[in-house]
């Protein structure tokens, strides 16, 4: 099998899944969201310069967007990091607008160690 490109891999679509019982009792019974990157990176491009925007906040904004209970935290972080890398990449490539990933925190205020350069 191909290895997928990032470009690929940042247009797959979203799913909403039944919850996985075994995390049910931490996010609730219901809708989990498998977000799409695009999604993800939408609401990323929206934190204000200044401003800060937590794992779980942009979790939950995603889940509500969808109509769903939660948004996976295992693939929401790895298509933030996603999403980060392409912004480097563009600023790399002399983009001056680009997703601020920046303004993606951990709960705790620091970034991820995932981040690029982290």
């Amino acid at each position: 099998m191909a290895k997928l490109t990032l470009q690929q891999k940042l247009n797959r679509p979203a799913e909403l899944v039944d919850m996985p019982e075994r995390w049910a009792a931490k996010l609730g019974a219901g809708k989990l969201l498998i977000p799409a990157p695009q999604d993800l990176e939408a609401v990323v491009r929206k934190v204000p310069q200044g401003h800060v925007m937590t794992f779980t906040q942009l979790r939950a904004e995603l889940a509500a967007r969808a109509g769903a209970q939660a948004a996976c935290p295992l693939t929401t972080g790895i298509f933030l990091r996603l999403v980060a890398e392409e912004a480097e990449e563009q600023l790399a490539a002399g983009a001056s607008r680009v997703a601020p990933w920046w303004r993606l925190v951990r709960d705790n205020g620091a970034l991820s160690d995932k981040a690029p350069g982290g």
